[in-house]
Parts: structure tokens; C-alpha cells; sequence
């Protein structure tokens, strides 16, 4: 069976980590992308865990979504299935 998931900007917060949630209870794989200091990374954890109780994957990358070069290595990674392309990654 295939996996479908959600790529979503600014997932560790506000309306970015609700739809993480919300989708990832809808049955969906999250993929978020998020930029925030090393004191927001445990709150990612917490999000992650969230996300891992629905029954579902979750791949976070802590990087800049603007950066041309790191949203192409996010969609590598999310691509091959790979946890380790993407610099910044929380590895969920």
C-alpha cells in the first residue's frame, strides 16, 4: 500500500504544526519543514511524538525552506526514503 504524505512549511507551529497534527490523524505521513533555535527542537519532539501515535511516519527537517539547496535535499530525502540527505533533520 502506498504512503501519502503532507509536506508542510513552518511545522513546529501555529498553523503549520495543527495541520501536521490534524492531517497525520486523517491518515497521513508528515513531512515538516521548520526553522527554529535548538530550545523549539523539543517541542519538535513532542509534535513528532504526536504524530508516531496516530500510527504515522514523521520526518522533520530543521531548515531554512528558502534556501534552494535544502529544499531540494528535503526532497531528495522524502524521495528515496532516505533519513540521513538533509541537513538539519529530526529524525522522527
Amino acid at each position: 500500500m502506498a504512503r501519502h504524505w503532507a509536506l508542510i512549511l513552518g511545522a513546529s507551529s501555529g498553523f503549520g504544526e495543527a495541520a501536521a497534527r490534524a492531517l497525520a490523524t486523517r491518515g497521513l505521513d508528515i513531512c515538516g519543514v521548520h526553522l527554529d533555535r535548538r530550545a523549539g527542537m523539543t517541542h519538535v519532539g513532542e509534535i513528532a511524538a504526536a504524530i508516531h501515535a496516530e500510527g504515522r511516519e514523521a520526518l522533520f527537517f530543521n531548515v531554512n525552506a528558502a534556501d534552494h539547496d535544502k529544499r531540494r535535499q528535503v526532497l531528495e530525502a522524502l524521495r528515496h526514503g532516505s533519513r540521513t540527505t538533509a541537513e538539519g533533520r529530526y529524525a522522527c
